[in-house]
């Protein structure tokens, strides 16, 4: 599999960071390297996003289609949430009392899993106690996601919208809470180690 140039980069940014590090901190003694030579140009592809309009008329097709994929859909829009932390929710590690859920969070496919605190609005509380029935033990998963790639991109032609990913319904949810105006919400909601990168 080719590695994406963004992930060259990143991998730079850690490397530069240490290297940086040994000269100032710990004194030892290294040669100057030319970094930006290093990196390796980023497609620019624009960030999309889907305005509440859009969303719902998808909500709409995925009903018909596949329930349990139109709530993981509406989940994500309504958190932030990425597609395998929407995918591996646990009904007991949704606290609906306390307006949030912890999911799993594992950006790169090297990574291990690492915990997460979502907050949950009104919206998303009324869809997660729909969700879970009084009955649920603790590991069953809220969603039963099966065969969900055709759907998802019938569904994104139907809308007039076939360069969407499912990632962007996470920008979406960024972009809304950003009009609220703090950037340090939106932080903590998606999770960021960097507030760069939410802003």
């Amino acid at each position: 599999k080719r590695i994406s140039p963004s992930t060259i980069n990143r991998d730079l940014d850690v490397l530069q960071a240490t290297y940086i590090m040994a000269r100032d901190s710990w004194e030892h003694p290294v040669r100057p390297i030319d970094w930006g030579r290093h990196r390796q140009p980023v497609n620019d592809r624009p960030e999309a996003t889907l305005s509440p309009d859009e969303a719902r008329r998808a909500i709409e097709i995925l009903r018909v289609r596949n329930l349990d994929l139109a709530d993981t859909f509406e989940l994500t829009y309504y958190t932030g949430v990425r597609f395998n932390e929407a995918a591996t929710l646990a009904c007991g590690r949704v606290n609906l009392d306390k307006r949030f859920m912890t999911v799993l969070a594992k950006r790169k496919a090297r990574q291990g899993y690492r915990e997460r605190r979502v907050w949950l609005s009104t919206a998303a509380v009324a869809l997660l106690a729909e969700r879970i029935p009084a009955d649920a033990k603790p590991i069953d998963l809220v969603f039963r996601l099966i065969n969900v790639r055709k759907t998802w991109e019938a569904c994104r032609k139907e809308i007039g919208r076939p360069d969407v990913r499912w990632h962007d319904l996470r920008h979406s949810h960024g972009s809304l809470l950003g009009e609220l105006g703090d950037v340090m919400v939106v932080k903590r909601q998606l999770g960021h180690t960097n507030v760069q990168t939410s802003m």
